[in-house]
């Protein structure tokens, strides 16, 4: 059954798929860890894409199928995206340390 789904979510991992595509991993409060492909996530013409960084908090919409482990991604909002850690390198160490 396919399903639309908008729901917060805190990114965890983001790989590159294809030319143009990426696929991210994120934890969300109401579905738990899901993965997304993000289709055209890296042309430089997206909007998109710069905000599917790890850590950032997003707002996503999600096409959901019971069939697939990826789900489509087709929306994404950013809400918060942290630069005091980022700035500094040994919070952003302990951070993506407790995302692993």
């Amino acid at each position: 059954m396919s399903e639309i789904i908008k729901t917060e979510a805190i990114v965890l991992n983001k790989i590159n798929y294809g030319d143009t595509s990426s696929i991210i991993s994120f934890y969300t409060k109401d579905y738990g860890k899901l993965s997304g492909i993000l289709k055209g996530g890296r042309s430089p013409k997206s909007k998109t894409g710069a905000a599917v960084n790890p850590l950032n908090h997003l707002e996503i919409v999600l096409y959901t199928k019971d069939t697939r482990e990826v789900q489509l991604i087709s929306g994404v909002s950013i809400i918060a995206h942290f630069p005091d850690i980022k700035d500094n390198f040994d919070k952003l160490q302990y951070a993506l340390g407790v995302i692993e």
